[in-house]
């Protein structure tokens, strides 16, 4: 949890894989870990004193860095304090896996949706999104449970565990809740326009996919691992109709066509949305 924290906050100050890059990470989840330790409530304000003090304890891991990289990681982080005030109010609601998937007083569990569009560019979306899977990773680490009690799903997923050695904040951290979740009684969806761009590294982790028509054949073939024991599976996904899928388990393959939904879909403006979000969970003045 601790790298990803520190891999959340790199990114937001856009750090590359240079070695200077390299050492400020290495400080900086040293410092993340050192307050992890002490189990007190901390933010980034907590975080930018540590580094500026020179805390004994941090400087008992982090000693033979020269004191420069110290002094340009606290100027990065006053920077992302400053420009991103908005996510990191110690006032705000904190985000937690209780906030959004605590039971109710008749023990059912809420609907909760968070849209991200008003989150800003990709590295705020992405470390905000990372955050919110180690909340609920840590979630599934203290509440095991043999039965299904909760159902993260999301949308457009390949932006968030892409393919290749593309990175971002919140790839390891969902790879790692794809580990976690069954033991906690965790159910994880993940849906995608773009199957080519998913990460299928990971598909030892999900159970079951439902593969509706794919007319790419470059998408086609980087999913081959999939039906590598059902050849013939491949063939079907660029000549299916709208509203058919292969479904894929435990070694098998079913055809399968859904029916309308019982829910009319439609866009909103981003006003409508804010006027929706701020009447069910009014903002703290």
């Amino acid at each position: 949890m601790v790298q990803f924290a520190a891999n959340a906050l790199a990114a937001m100050m856009h750090f590359g894989d240079g070695a200077k890059d390299n050492a400020r990470r290495a400080i900086l989840m040293q410092a993340i870990a050192v307050l992890a330790e002490r189990k007190q409530p901390s933010g980034l304000s907590e975080l930018i004193v540590l580094l500026e003090t020179r805390d004994d304890q941090l400087l008992a891991r982090a000693s033979r860095y020269e004191d420069k990289l110290f002094g340009d990681l606290v100027r990065e982080l006053e920077t992302v304090r400053l420009s991103d005030a908005d996510l990191f109010d110690p006032a705000a609601e904190p985000l937690t896996a209780e906030t959004l998937i605590g039971r109710k007083a008749d023990g059912k569990v809420p609907l909760a949706i968070t849209s991200t569009r008003f989150l800003g560019d990709d590295e705020r979306i992405q470390s905000w999104v990372a955050h919110l899977i180690a909340c609920l990773s840590r979630y599934a680490a203290k509440s095991p449970s043999s039965e299904l009690r909760t159902i993260l799903m999301i949308d457009e997923a390949d932006l968030f565990m892409p393919a290749g050695a593309s990175k971002p904040p919140s790839k390891e951290p969902l790879q790692d809740l794809l580990k976690r979740a069954r033991a906690a009684g965790l159910g994880v969806v993940l849906a995608s326009q773009s199957p080519a761009d998913f990460d299928y590294r990971s598909r030892e982790q999900i159970n079951t996919w439902f593969l509706g028509r794919i007319a790419d054949k470059r998408s086609i073939d980087k999913m081959k691992p999939l039906f590598e024991h059902r050849p013939a599976v491949g063939g079907k996904l660029g000549l299916q109709d709208a509203g058919r899928f292969v479904l894929l388990q435990d070694g098998g393959a079913v055809d399968l066509g859904r029916t309308p939904s019982l829910l009319r879909t439609e866009q909103l403006p981003e006003a409508e949305l804010m006027a929706l979000a701020a009447r069910i969970r009014p903002r703290a003045q």
